[in-house]
């Protein structure tokens, strides 16, 4: 017992920083904001001209909102290795996927193999962050 006592003792304690569970990898936040910046502009220069009729619904505008909310809580939180960018990241992607589908079943753009490309650029974006995700959870 007096053996075990001196230990404690005499051990240092772990001095740790309590926000340093939140900090997440330089690469995955390097790679998440080079998937951002390399795969929207992608996406959009994929996306044809609106129909000639279309009109965008009012929802459109606050979707686009949210997403752009959601891409610069992304690179603030990974510009500071903060997990809840990877957060940002996931919901910002989600939204993205759900834009893709939203844009030709809306009407405001017709369908065509643009719709591919844009499709797989929001579903890496999505992918990236999902895995970075459940990486800094298990952590």
């Amino acid at each position: 017992m007096a053996l075990t006592e001196h230990r404690l003792r005499t051990t240092p304690a772990e001095t740790r920083d309590p926000g340093d569970h939140d900090q997440i990898s330089r690469r995955s936040a390097l790679t998440l904001m080079l998937a951002w910046a390399l795969l929207l502009p992608l996406a959009l220069v994929l996306e044809p001209a609106p129909a000639a009729d279309a009109v965008e619904p009012w929802w459109a505008y606050v979707v686009s909102m949210g997403l752009l909310t959601g891409i610069i809580a992304t690179f603030v939180g990974l510009q500071q290795r903060q997990r809840w960018g990877i957060t940002a990241s996931l919901a910002a992607s989600s939204i993205f996927v759900a834009g893709v589908f939203a844009c030709p079943a809306s009407g405001h753009h017709a369908f065509g193999f643009w719709w591919i490309g844009e499709f797989a650029a929001s579903l890496a974006v999505l992918a990236l962050s999902g895995v970075a995700y459940f990486r800094a959870s298990s952590r």
